[in-house]
């Protein structure tokens, strides 16, 4: 693994994806659009201090870096 400063950084997950990772955990047999959907739902209806656990989330991602493949 390079350790040099020109190496890629990992992109930030965007808090609502934090979110569709806990549905798909929690509905297993529900088809990725139907979990896109409630996940858009519950999103929409959640308050700001709700959605700061998956921004923190979010958040925590941004200075790792890219493993060589």
């Amino acid at each position: 693994m390079d350790s040099s400063s020109n190496a890629p950084r990992k992109r930030k997950t965007p808090p609502f994806f934090n979110l569709l990772k806990v549905l798909r955990r929690k509905y297993p047999n529900l088809s990725c659009t139907e979990v896109a959907k409630l996940g858009g739902n519950i999103w929409r209806k959640m308050s700001s201090e709700e959605k700061l656990k998956y921004e923190k989330k979010a958040r925590r991602g941004t200075n790792r870096r890219c493993r060589n493949r």
